[in-house]
């Protein structure tokens, strides 16, 4: 499943998708359900449950997890991962969508004495002078 695809499945869909997932293990490793069931230490209908993405506990798809030697999945369940470039990259337009947010309060203009427009701002201010409108203008 695609990054993308897990961030927007709820938490149901992603139990379906385990579920699925360890069904398809199964059939693939030639297991039987009954003799899967009986390794993790669960009856055939908590087993039956888990690949139909039903609530079961965390303890039963672990122990079926192990039951088919899907260690791969515990590791990356149990083992701290380095921070994914995709969160990375969430959280850099974040934070790029509030700076542009804030720094984009409404502007002020106002003359000088001398008659040079003058934008106040939160931002540094900048003096514009009559030949800088015109270039605005062109």
């Amino acid at each position: 499943m695609l990054y993308s695809e897990l961030m927007k499945s709820s938490a149901l869909d992603l139990c379906l998708s385990l579920g699925k997932s360890i069904e398809i293990d199964i059939k693939q490793k030639h297991l039987k359900k009954r003799d899967v069931a009986k390794e993790a230490g669960i009856t055939e209908v908590t087993l039956h449950r888990i690949c139909t993405g039903q609530n079961v506990k965390l303890e039963s798809v672990i122990s079926v997890l192990k039951a088919i030697n899907r260690y791969s999945a515990l590791q990356g369940m149990v083992t701290p991962s380095p921070v994914e470039p995709m969160s990375l990259y969430d959280d850099m337009v974040k934070e790029r969508n509030k700076r542009q947010k804030s720094q984009s309060k409404k502007v002020v203009a106002s003359y000088s004495s001398s008659g040079v427009m003058q934008l106040n701002s939160e931002k540094p201010q900048k003096t514009v002078t009559a030949a800088d409108i015109r270039r605005m203008c062109e």
